[in-house]
C-alpha cells in the first residue's frame, strides 16, 4: 500500500505492543535498562538507551559516537 492510498482512509489503529529488553529498529536499538550504558551496553550509533533509575541527565542516554560499549551521552 502506497502513501497515497492511505491519505483517503481514516487512520489506522494498532494494538498494543510490549518489548521487553532491546528493540532492533534497522542498525539501531532502543534499551531499556538500569544503571548507565556507558562501558556496559554495546550498540550502533543513533541507539538509544532507556534507564528506568535514572535522574535529570540520566534518564535518556543517545549513542553519539565510537563502537562497541562507548560514545553514550546523556541527554537533559
Amino acid at each position: 500500500m502506497d502513501q497515497t492510498s492511505l491519505s483517503n482512509t481514516a487512520t489506522p489503529t494498532f494494538a498494543s505492543c510490549t518489548v521487553t529488553g532491546t528493540l532492533t529498529l534497522g542498525t539501531i536499538t532502543i534499551t531499556v535498562g538500569t544503571g548507565t550504558p556507558e562501558g556496559v551496553v554495546a550498540a550502533n550509533v543513533g541507539s538509544i538507551f532507556i534507564r528506568t533509575d535514572g535522574g535529570v541527565a540520566t534518564t535518556l542516554y543517545v549513542k553519539e559516537s565510537g563502537t562497541g560499549t562507548t560514545g553514550w551521552d546523556g541527554k537533559d
